[in-house]
Formats: C-alpha cells, structure tokens, sequence
C-alpha cells in the first residue's frame, strides 16, 4: 500500500479537481445524507483539505496488515505502539494518532468477516476508480480475496471515520461499488462473489456483504453520482 507524507499541519489551497471524484465511502454516506450535507460532501470533494487523504493512513495500514495475516493481535499490538512512538507534531497529527489507536484498539475485539478458504493480498496499484454517469468513485480495496478451490473474488474496504460512521445499507453500497470494481477490472461476474465483496466499518464494528440485487441498486447510485456530477458543476 501507499506510503504518504503526512503534513505538519492542515491547509487548503490545493487545486480543485477538475472532473468529478468521490471516494466510495464517500459516496455511500452521500446516498443517505440530506441536501445540506450532500453540498458539502461535494464542495469538500471538489476542493479537499490536504490532511483529509491522510487522515488514519497508519491505521489503514495496520488493518489491511491484520486481515491479511489472519487475524492475529501482534499485528495491531505492534502498529499501536509505532504509533504511540511517533514525534508529538501538530496538534491535528496529535489527533490523528489519538484516533488511529482507538481505532486499532476497537479492531481488536471486533467481529470481522470469517475468511476461511480464501487467498488475501493488497492491491498492487495505488488508484482503483469505478466511473459512474460521470464521475470517478474512488475504490481502492484495502484487502482483495481469491477462494482457493472456487477461484470466485472478492474484496475488502474499510471505513474508518470517528463520527461519520455508515449504516447497514451504507456498507452495503461500498461493497457493491466493490464488486462493479471487480468486474469492471477483468473478472467476470459470475466470479466475482458477493458474498465475498464487503464494506467495514471500524468504529461501528460493523460489516455488511454486497447485495446479490446488483442492476437495481447500482442504477441508484449511478442517479446520486449524476446528482454530484451536476452540484459539481453547479459549483
């Protein structure tokens, strides 16, 4: 996964994006937002923070390290106290830390998807977007999965907000964008296993599959990102 620089301290001014993007997480808390909340979800899109991409980049790590080494605590033991070693540094990297181990301390004792049977590895590309009535949905699986008899795939993406947590339905959605990445990339969809494509969510210690009602659900979140697309351009 990538390794990024975080900043000393937050500020904007970077340059607006010019075609439409949004993270699927992102995307998922948009389905269910309301029309105040949908705006700033696409301001803060159009014109992101800096700091905002590298918000828990250490934790993500460490997640996509534990589930793909089946589970075991060390893992997260040893990447809380790298953590907790780091350099005092800003006060929003101060922040950050803080998080990042209550987030790993929560992953300790939550209940994750049973990957018995499957291959897990990362990704070996550092941008995974799924285009949708215009706009790029950022994908990007922390973790992807292989069943070692079936050959069926699927992925993992994980959430990890303190105080934007995603529903059932939420989670549902990112696995379901998931799964479109999946076979937009080259496997069919009959491997592409939607019981295997899920959406979790750290803080909530919750996690949801992909629905098998796939043409349905998707025209609705390609109506949401036509949606964005023309607040994007409205702005």
């Amino acid at each position: 996964m990538e390794h990024i620089t975080t900043p000393s301290a937050p500020a904007r001014g970077v340059p607006l994006t010019t075609k439409p993007r949004i993270s699927v997480n992102k995307l998922a808390e948009y389905m269910e937002a309301n029309a105040l909340r949908r705006r700033q979800i696409v301001l803060q899109a159009k014109d992101p923070e800096p700091f905002i991409t590298h918000r828990y980049s250490d934790a993500r790590r460490a997640l996509a390290a534990y589930i793909i080494g089946g589970y075991d605590e060390n893992t997260l033991a040893t990447a809380i106290a790298a953590i907790q070693a780091k350099p005092e540094g800003s006060d929003w990297q101060k922040d950050d830390r803080k998080n990042s181990i209550t987030c790993l301390e929560i992953a300790q004792d939550a209940d994750f998807p049973d990957l018995t049977g499957y291959d897990l590895s990362s990704l070996d590309v550092d941008r995974a977007i799924v285009e949708l009535s215009g706009v790029d949905v950022s994908v990007l699986p922390d973790v992807l999965l292989r069943h070692r008899e079936t050959g069926r795939v699927g992925g993992i993406k994980v959430h990890i907000a303190k105080t934007t947590g995603l529903s059932a339905d939420g989670l549902k959605n990112v696995a379901l964008v998931l799964r479109r990445y999946l076979i937009d990339r080259g496997d069919s969809e009959v491997m592409v296993d939607p019981d295997a494509c899920f959406g979790i969510d750290v803080f909530s210690s919750s996690y949801e599959a992909a629905p098998k009602s796939y043409k349905r659900l998707m025209s609705r979140l390609e109506a949401a990102c036509e949606e964005i697309r023309l607040r994007w351009e409205a702005n």
